[in-house]
């Protein structure tokens, strides 16, 4: 069993030029066992559960490098983690480093885009064009 801390919150690269994770104080923290094989499905599953999140919501899962390792390779983005694969890698750094590497969860809303058909086409092309600006319409 390997102990995860998760916390919410989002990423923001600051004027330093380095990564931080801004924590979302309202959603709080949530600390738990889980198996060392745990795979990527089972690890969303747990952080929806954990969180009370709808399941209609987009969830990315990311870490941060632990300190030993960015003070030799310098600051790197967040690792983000979108398979099996890169959980296990998740989990055998915690392993290996014994050092917090706190599981980041970002939470969005799901974004769906609608294509215009027909006249609006041409008149959304030329807007954008001429005004450089885009003109979509979004469904959340």
């Amino acid at each position: 069993m390997v102990e995860i801390y998760s916390v919410c919150g989002k990423w923001n690269l600051d004027d330093k030029s380095q990564w931080k994770f801004l924590v979302d104080a309202n959603k709080g923290g949530s600390l738990c066992e889980v198996d060392e094989n745990i795979t990527y499905k089972d690890l969303v599953e747990m952080v929806i559960e954990d969180f009370g999140f709808d399941r209609s919501r987009d969830i990315t899962l990311s870490f941060e490098l632990p300190m030993r390792t960015k003070s030799i390779l310098g600051d790197f983005p967040p690792m983000n983690m979108r398979n099996d694969r890169q959980v296990r890698a998740f989990i055998n750094k915690i392993k290996e480093d014994h050092e917090l590497i706190r599981l980041c969860v970002t939470v969005s809303n799901k974004c769906n885009f609608i294509e215009d058909v027909g006249e609006n086409v041409g008149n959304n092309i030329q807007a954008n064009t001429i005004h450089n600006e885009g003109n979509y319409d979004v469904v959340t």
